[in-house]
């Protein structure tokens, strides 16, 4: 513990604290005050918690970072105790002041002081540059060192930014080595200060590789060591007590496949590094993993027997020492969103307070924010909690019914059990008839299910007849599961009268029920509300028939249109600190798009905006594209609009061929899952093509990833997520073939809210948005070719719009600056023979 420092109160905060105090009598009462440490003032005093230290632990996660929480002594002596140590060293891990504050408030001795309130020390950026420079650090360490200006220009612009704080938006083409340039200021600054910075990607790959690979970089090149954390979601997380709960109740919970695989996870759980999903070879079915996963509504703290070996606890206890927390994008948002959130029943934040942010991968953002902002409810989702009560005669109706019937002298116990048989089923059975009510309104109005199909339509139904019998649905719809909630609530609490002080497994149950039916609740009021946030979302229903579960499931989703203002305002105008970065951010030489989808300078009349001033700066590639690539585009190629199925057959010749070409090492990135699959057929029936051929969805991506680089003679075919965060270096990808040009679906709900937004503001939807993130998404597939200053390849597209339409040119010159031949496929079979003559593998 570090020396006191006295500080005063304000006369309110004195007062009220004295007055606290008195009424809590021989309690010992935990008050939270903002601090100005330039006039030694602690103010806006509230009490958070009488002698619960856990509570006062958990108020201390949600603070801004200028708080101090006080805690009350007995009398006028402020002496400090070895418990309360112990407390002010867990309130210093969340990042604010902890003190001693004396009965009557006239004196307080502050033990720590809030960790954005002390005076910074600066980094030292000749310093840090001088370390991957010329006779560096970085040098001394690799033989093959070459020095990349690039790298070490956006390194002094991030130090900068840490500095005299500030954002500033990056494009770091491939090569210029962007992580280890902010990952040196930032573990630095931590080093220094004892701030804690959160570095955001989006893909798994780049967060193992931050974490195997460069931090320990980084702490070579420094000489110190990083305190850092690789933070997952809670529910990534099995917990201990509830596997062995599941265990013993596997005969009620599952059928025998299901018990076999519980047990499998049994046997992993013995021997796993870290608890997380992750860390498991296998997937765990889903109806198994609820069962186990940590859970905070029936998570029971410092209560749990297994709280010191819980991995879950263990991953917090790990953040709340660490200065550099490594999240992904999911995570980052949805923490935002709670710390932020003026719901009933938020979610807990997952992060500590922070200032500094730096987001890698930030292409991907805005679609992450659209699904994190977004609502989503399904009806099997629904039906799943509802088989949490009564499961085929061994639901926690039945459990909670049996327990009680061994207290048969207990004539309170037995009204609740009387309260089970008689009231629940009723209720039970109006919710599902309130789904079914909704699902045949569906049917019948708007469009039937048909077997293995799924439709999607948005929720803007120009008949009011049919848009009130859905909203008249879905209100009693919310009225049912309102009153199992109440229901459930009143057991709960009857439960919590009668019985003992220790964990009860059915009441941890029924709050978690609980919750679960008051966010069903309160997601469909805000989906079905006919002005719900007018303007800002756009909803729509899907509706399937293949649903494992039933016959027929029905998703209602609500999601922001343009979700950059709610960034904007709710995180990044938070930090002291931010960096945002990728190697595809610009389009035609210019930030415009993705500022504006990042929120950056909105209308000002907005009463919400906060204007940003960002630095910009673009880095080019520090590889030589012109001479070790070469971008192909065949003319005389089938329009890829009108001619679809000779498209794809000449796509399969065109992969056949250069597989033979190349001997193997292509990546092929597909647009849809359709074409993949329609693709690979053709390709596999191709004679004589003796190459192995690796499909996304046949195996894992990790597997699939694995195995080509084993056999790097054999072709790789992918979708989505293939298109960015795949390193094949050398022999292992030697050409990327794209068969279409990756516009997005324009009639998906989303895009054509976005569309129509466009239009409404008198712009062109296809060049202002559909054209940029096609771009984008191109640049990001030409960028999985060269990923080494050895590696060299060519990019076929097979989609001639890209040299016959008049935005073609646009999106070539935001491509990085390879050759470019382009005619009849038999010419540019010529150039390619030449070209990979040139290069053998390695060369």
């Amino acid at each position: 513990m570090k020396s006191a420092f006295f500080f005063s109160l304000d006369l309110p905060s004195r007062e009220f604290i004295e007055l606290s105090v008195g009424k809590a009598k021989d309690q010992r009462v935990g008050f939270l005050l903002q601090i100005d440490i330039k006039s030694g003032i602690l103010s806006e005093s509230k009490e958070v918690a009488r002698s619960n230290y856990d509570a006062m632990v958990e108020v201390a996660r949600e603070c801004s970072g200028s708080a101090v929480l006080l805690l009350s002594q007995e009398s006028g002596h402020i002496g400090v105790s070895h418990d309360e140590i112990a407390l002010g060293r867990r309130i210093e891990e969340q990042g604010i002041g902890f003190g001693i504050v004396s009965c009557d408030g006239s004196r307080v001795k502050i033990l720590n002081l809030p960790r954005y309130v002390a005076q910074n020390k600066l980094l030292n950026i000749d310093q840090l540059e001088d370390l991957i420079a010329p006779s560096g650090n970085l040098q001394k360490l690799f033989e093959g060192y070459e020095d990349r200006k690039a790298q070490r220009k956006m390194l002094r612009l991030v130090a900068e930014k840490y500095n005299k704080g500030g954002s500033a938006l990056v494009e770091a083409g491939t090569g210029v080595g962007k992580s280890l340039a902010y990952l040196i200021p930032a573990a630095s600054w931590g080093a220094l200060n004892g701030e804690v910075s959160v570095v955001s990607t989006s893909t798994i790959n780049l967060q193992q590789q931050i974490v195997t690979k460069e931090i320990p970089l980084v702490e070579q090149l420094t000489g110190s060591k990083i305190k850092w954390a690789l933070v997952k979601g809670r529910n990534n997380y099995f917990s201990i007590r509830r596997l062995k709960l599941a265990r013993s109740q596997q005969t009620q919970l599952f059928n025998n496949d299901r018990s076999k695989q519980l047990e499998r996870i049994a046997g992993w759980a013995e021997k796993t590094r870290d608890g997380s999903l992750s860390d498991m070879d296998f997937v765990p079915h889903q109806d198994v993993w609820d069962e186990i996963k940590s859970d905070s509504d029936v998570c029971l703290g410092s209560s749990c027997p297994s709280f010191q070996t819980c991995h879950y606890q263990n991953s917090r206890r790990d953040i709340s020492k660490a200065n550099l927390l490594v999240v992904n994008h999911h995570l980052l948002l949805s923490d935002s969103w709670a710390k932020n959130s003026d719901t009933a029943n938020p979610q807990r934040p997952v992060l500590p307070k922070y200032k500094r942010l730096v987001i890698d991968e930030a292409h991907n953002l805005e679609d992450v924010a659209t699904t994190q902002f977004g609502t989503r409810i399904d009806t099997d989702g629904i039906s799943r909690i509802l088989e949490r009560f009564s499961s085929k005669g061994s639901g926690l109706l039945v459990a909670i019914s049996n327990s009680l019937e061994k207290n048969p002298e207990n004539p309170e116990l037995v009204k609740i059990k009387n309260s089970l048989d008689e009231n629940f089923q009723s209720i039970l059975s109006s919710a599902k008839e309130s789904i079914e009510l909704l699902l045949t309104i569906i049917e019948e109005k708007i469009h039937p299910f048909v077997p293995g199909s799924s439709q999607t339509v948005a929720m803007d139904f120009p008949d009011v007849d049919v848009n009130y019998l859905i909203v008249r649905a879905s209100e009693r719809l919310c009225s049912s599961l309102e009153n199992l909630r109440k229901k459930t609530k009143s057991v709960r609490m009857a439960l919590e009268m009668e019985t003992t002080s220790e964990p009860n497994e059915h009441i941890l149950d029924l709050i978690s029920s609980e919750n679960s039916l008051e966010e069903i609740v309160s997601g469909v009021q805000l989906v079905f509300s006919g002005d719900h946030q007018e303007g800002s979302h756009v909803r729509w229903i899907e509706w399937s028939s293949n649903s494992k579960r039933s016959n027929r499931n029905l998703i209602i989703q609500s999601m922001p249109i343009e979700p950059g203002t709610t960034m904007r305002n709710a995180l990044f105008s938070e930090m002291d600190t931010l960096i945002l970065t990728s190697a595809t951010l610009s389009t035609l030489g210019s930030f415009d798009f993705v500022k504006t989808r990042f929120g950056f300078g909105s209308d000002e009349t907005d009463p919400g905006s906060r204007n940003l001033t960002l630095t910009e700066m673009m880095l080019a590639s520090e590889f030589d594209f012109g001479t070790r690539s070469l971008l192909a585009i065949p003319t005389d190629f089938p329009d890829v609009r009108n001619s679809g199925v000779l498209h794809r057959e000449r796509t399969a010749e065109v992969i056949a061929e250069m597989a033979r070409h190349v001997n193997g090492g292509v990546l092929v990135l597909c647009t849809s899952w359709e074409s993949l699959v329609e693709i690979t057929q053709l390709l596999r029936e191709i004679p004589n093509l003796k190459l192995p051929i690796l499909v996304q969805g046949e195996d894992t991506r990790t597997r699939l990833l694995e195995k080509h680089m084993k056999n790097s003679k054999g072709v790789l075919m992918g979708v989505g997520s293939f298109w960015e965060g795949i390193d094949l270096p050398g022999a292992a990808l030697r050409a990327v073939i794209i068969p279409r040009i990756p516009f997005s679906v324009p009639s998906t709900p989303i895009n054509a809210a976005r569309i129509d937004r466009y239009s409404s503001r008198g712009e062109d939807p296809f060049k202002e948005f559909m054209l940029p993130v096609a771009t984008l998404k191109l640049k990001q597939g030409f960028g999985r070719l060269i990923r080494s200053s050895k590696d060299s390849g060519v990019v076929v597209i097979l989609d001639k719009r890209i040299v016959s339409k008049s935005y073609g040119s646009q999106m070539r010159d935001s491509l990085p600056n390879a050759e470019v031949v382009s005619g009849s496929w038999e010419t540019i079979r010529v150039r390619l023979k030449e070209f990979c003559g040139l290069f053998e593998p390695g060369q």
